[in-house]
């Protein structure tokens, strides 16, 4: 997953607006954990939001299951913590005050009992008043977005065909992504496969009432307003509590 798109990521992600990601998280730790100061970045991708953070005054760490993207990471600052596991297999090396999680990292742990092994690991390794802030596609999006939709992209350089599947009955969405690259007057191909899961609301809840989280806020993209089934993106705020 993400061995090829890793080549391309920041050039696909051109409209993702990393400074508001930032100050949002800021607002919600000012809110919720004003005293906080140790931030991972779980599924970093190249690190962009967790160098943001940085640059904020934060203490950041990355972490990201791609050896390909934490490369360009570490190319972009040195300075940084870069760790490469997996999210269900944390070991970390300390603990944190605040943990992040965006642009679908949690859509892609696709078994739910890895998902709660994830979220318990995230709640041994959060310090008490801690915060855990990530962002789901939804069911909604899934069905009314996703489902066997084709997207592309076509410039001068590169071009790509993006086609995905949903399964109702798993609630899985193969995404299959194909890639052509300009190299002088003929194209490279790169294929990548990546799946997400359209998680319920409750799931989410579930899970959270048996670690012992408790459950902030379920919010509309960006915002402090509470999200309904229509959204195409939330997110969530837990905190473990003292």
């Amino acid at each position: 997953m993400y061995n090829s798109i890793s080549k391309f990521y920041d050039q696909l992600q051109t409209e993702v607006n990393y400074q508001k990601y930032s100050l949002y998280i800021e607002k919600i730790i000012r809110r919720y954990n004003k005293n906080a100061k140790m931030v991972i970045d779980l599924g970093c991708g190249t690190g962009n939001l967790t160098i943001l953070l940085k640059n904020m005054g934060y203490d950041v760490s990355g972490l990201d299951v791609s050896s390909e993207m934490l490369e360009k990471c570490y190319k972009k600052d040195k300075s940084i913590l870069w760790i490469h596991q997996d999210i269900a297999e944390l070991e970390l090396y300390g603990t944190y005050d605040v943990f992040i999680s965006f642009l679908d990292t949690i859509n892609h742990i696709t078994d739910k009992r890895k998902l709660k092994k994830a979220f318990k690991l995230i709640y041994n390794y959060m310090n008490n008043g801690g915060l855990f802030i990530f962002d789901l596609n939804t069911p909604y999006k899934f069905e009314n977005v996703y489902k066997d939709n084709v997207f592309y992209m076509i410039d001068e350089h590169l071009t790509y065909i993006w086609e995905n599947s949903f399964n109702r009955k798993s609630r899985i969405c193969d995404m299959d992504i194909t890639f052509f690259e300009k190299s002088g007057k003929s194209y490279k191909r790169y294929d990548d496969y990546h799946c997400e899961r359209a998680y319920e609301f409750h799931e989410i809840e579930e899970i959270c009432q048996d670690i012992g989280f408790n459950i902030i806020g379920k919010f509309k993209e960006l915002t402090f307003t509470d999200a309904s089934e229509k959204d195409e993106r939330i997110f969530f705020v837990l905190k473990k509590e003292n």
